[in-house]
């Protein structure tokens, strides 16, 4: 019996012309072409390429999109010149009273 599967790319159990990412005790659900002979299958090193980065999950994308939104959403407020720059009050200025 052999010792325990090393994280990295294996063939896919279930489709032969792909490669599967292992996590060391379960597979994920990234998965990229067999590469052909010849191709570079690791880094300049030698070494195992880095574990692929996992898709953004729906909530963050949501959380980004809110981000973006907001931040075009003041931009385009302090554009249209609603701000009050000039440092007075807003207000009109008070009536001075009448002379007698």
């Amino acid at each position: 019996m052999s010792g325990p599967r090393p994280t990295g790319w294996h063939p896919d159990p279930r489709n032969g012309r792909l490669e599967r990412w292992w996590e060391g005790d379960a597979w994920t659900p990234v998965v990229r072409p067999v590469l052909r002979t010849g191709d570079v299958s690791s880094t300049e090193d030698g070494n195992e390429p880095k574990r692929p980065r996992e898709p953004l999950s729906t909530d963050v994308k949501r959380a980004v999109i809110i981000a973006v939104l907001a931040g075009l959403a003041f931009a385009a407020w302090g554009c249209t010149g609603l701000t009050n720059t000039s440092g007075s009050p807003s207000s009109p200025p008070a009536a001075e009273p009448a002379a007698p």
